[in-house]
Order: C-alpha cells, then sequence, then structure tokens
C-alpha cells in the first residue's frame, strides 16, 4: 500500500522530511486523499515523525485517525457563537472533546474519503476548523481512531517562520476578531467577538471557587515562625529540666509550658479582713481534722525542647513529636528513629553518647 504525506499548504521542512523517510508528497490548497494511507497535514506542524509506523497500522483498520486538541477542551469552548450553535443542531450536545485536525491519517476507503468529503464541505462557508471536523465526522460516522494527546507533545508548535513559510497565511480565526472583556475594575481578559457573555459567566462561576482558595493559599495567611519573630516573644532564659539539664528557651514559652513562674505576674493581696469568732472556731476545727488534704493535681507533661540539641531542628522536633518521643528520657529509650533523617540520627546518637559519659 502507498504512503504519502498531503500538505496543504508549502512547507520545506515537512517535504524534505517526508523525502528522507521515503514518503511522497503531494502539496495542495484543499483536501484530497490521494494515496492509500495518507496524511494530511498543516504547513508549519511539527510532524511526530517517530510516530507514524504506528499511524500507517491504525489505517489498516481504521479509517481515520486523529488527535485529541487537548483535554478539558469542549466543542462549547471553540469557535463563535453561531458555529457552536450550526454544531449543536448536527451534535446534540457539545460536552465533546475536539480533535486536533492540523495532524490527520486517512485511509483511502469509503469511510476515510466520505469523511474527507464532508469535512471539505463543511469548511467551504469557512468558520473553525475544528468544529466543521466534529460536524462532518457526526455526519458520516467512520470508523475513527482518536489518539491521545500525547501525540501533540512535538506536533503543534507553529513559529513565526512557519508562518512566514506559508506567505503570511491568516489564522483561521482571522475573520473573528479577538475583543477585550472587563471582569472586574481592572481586569480584562481577551476573546473572540461573541464571546463576551460567556467568558463573563465562566468567571463569575470560578470567582466564588477562587476566593475560598486565596483565603488558604495566601502567602499573608500563613504563619511567620522566623527569628525576629521569636525575639519579640521575649528574651531568652536557661531552664532546669531536672537531672542535671538545661535548656535555653523563650522566657514567654517557659512560662506558658510552667517550668517557671510568670516574672509579670502580681502576688496576691494579703486579706485583712477580720472574721467572726464562729469562723476562726470552724476553720481551727478543719485545721485539725485528721483527713489528709487532697494532693495537688500533676503538673502537664512538659515537652522537651529538642531543639537544644545540636544538629535537630524545627523538622527533627516536630517528628519526634508526633512518634510519640515528647521528653528526653523517651528520647535516651528510643531505639528506632528511623524516621528521622541520617543527620538527625547522627545528632542524636552524639548526644546519647554525651549523657551517658556525664
Amino acid at each position: 500500500m502507498t504512503r504519502g504525506i498531503y500538505l496543504r499548504g508549502k512547507d520545506e521542512v515537512i517535504e524534505s522530511r517526508a523525502k528522507a523517510a521515503g514518503l511522497k508528497v503531494v502539496v495542495g490548497d484543499a483536501l484530497d486523499v490521494p494515496f492509500e494511507r495518507t496524511l494530511i497535514v498543516e504547513p508549519g506542524t511539527r510532524v511526530p515523525w517517530d510516530l507514524l509506523p504506528a499511524a500507517w497500522n491504525f489505517l489498516l483498520r481504521w479509517d481515520a485517525a486523529v488527535p485529541l486538541w487537548r483535554y478539558g477542551v469542549l466543542a462549547q469552548d471553540v469557535g463563535t457563537a453561531a458555529e457552536r450553535e450550526a454544531t449543536r443542531a448536527v451534535v446534540r450536545d457539545l460536552r465533546v472533546p475536539v480533535h486536533a485536525t492540523e495532524l490527520l491519517f486517512v485511509r483511502q476507503s469509503e469511510g476515510g474519503c466520505a469523511l474527507v468529503d464532508a469535512w471539505r464541505a463543511e469548511l467551504a462557508g469557512g468558520g473553525d476548523r475544528q468544529l466543521a471536523f466534529l460536524r462532518a465526522y457526526y455526519r458520516v460516522k467512520p470508523r475513527l481512531c482518536v489518539l491521545p494527546v500525547t501525540w501533540l507533545a512535538d506536533v503543534r508548535q507553529a513559529s513565526a517562520q512557519a508562518m512566514r513559510r506559508q506567505g503570511g497565511a491568516r489564522s483561521p480565526n482571522a475573520a473573528n476578531p479577538l475583543v477585550k472583556v472587563e471582569l472586574e475594575p481592572g481586569r480584562f481578559v481577551k476573546c473572540h467577538a461573541g464571546d463576551e457573555a460567556r467568558v463573563r459567566e465562566a468567571f463569575e462561576r470560578q470567582h466564588g471557587r477562587e476566593v475560598g482558595v486565596t483565603a488558604i493559599t495566601s502567602r499573608d495567611n500563613w504563619p511567620v515562625d522566623s527569628q525576629e519573630v521569636r525575639m519579640k516573644k521575649s528574651k531568652l532564659v536557661r531552664v532546669h529540666l531536672g537531672g542535671g539539664r538545661y535548656v535555653k528557651m523563650y522566657e514567654a514559652d517557659a512560662v506558658a509550658r510552667g517550668l517557671i513562674p510568670d516574672p509579670k505576674a502580681r502576688p496576691k493581696p494579703e486579706d485583712k479582713m477580720r472574721r467572726p469568732e464562729g469562723n476562726k472556731a470552724a476553720t481551727g476545727a478543719l485545721r485539725q481534722s485528721d483527713e489528709p488534704e487532697p494532693e495537688p493535681p500533676a503538673p502537664p507533661p512538659v515537652m522537651a525542647d529538642f531543639e537544644s540539641i545540636e544538629g535537630i531542628g524545627p523538622a527533627s522536633a516536630r517528628a519526634l513529636a508526633a512518634h510519640g518521643i515528647t521528653t528526653f528520657d523517651e528520647l535516651l529509650a528510643a531505639a528506632d528513629l528511623s524516621f528521622l533523617t541520617p543527620q538527625a540520627q547522627e545528632a542524636i546518637q552524639a548526644w546519647k553518647a554525651a549523657a551517658d559519659g556525664e
């Protein structure tokens, strides 16, 4: 079976590469299927030459093969409003993907030739090339193999040089110019004429979700824990943890953990009110009672400041706390520290060795 390329305009790069690959090339401005297996390609398209053998094999079973344009781009997102309505009359539902028609593989079969003829007829009146192909596909219903978008990873790279090789060919949407639309005060986007209302509606639907996301992801709402912020808390003090262990921490943190008394706390004023004799006797009876006084509640466990160990940073300290290690004694007894980085493990081993030598 003969294989070749139908090039819709002059492109020296494609012609030279096709000649090197042993493929015949026919240049024309219309649409045709001159070979038994034909690649119809637009000038300026970077053809995936390494994938052509697979495409020729697809045409042994399918009438045509074409890649998807982009995931998430549907027929309702391209073309003019009038052309979308014309497409809706054929397709019935515009929530369908569109195809990258600049790279179309066609077999010289009844279905393949009928698809190209129908596409040519749809394009006779101008308009969007992708919507015209979609209408032709739904009218003919050939056996179409839809290729993944990955075929376009190195395909649609039309550059200024490619446009110059085409002699300044106009874009398919040149008849539908871009207009400027104001979405909100000071915020503008460009869209095709006739799509202003649809663009504004899409922005309004998405704007509510964006507000919630911004409230979370905005850097202004991130908690900052820098040296400057810590120094604003209070001064550094030396705190005795017991067992000959001392650490340095900010005074406010030590007071919050109950390690030292609050230096700003005022002593309670002495109660100088004279009590009646009856109350004094009752107080004396209570003091002479044999009932033991209830023991004061035990202070809450204090999390050790592991950052005082040389080589242990905030991330390692949080990892220790997440694995239930909150005191130096628990750290001394911990045997499995594989969840820490090798540097942090070496720092803790060195600290343990120093603690055993004391």
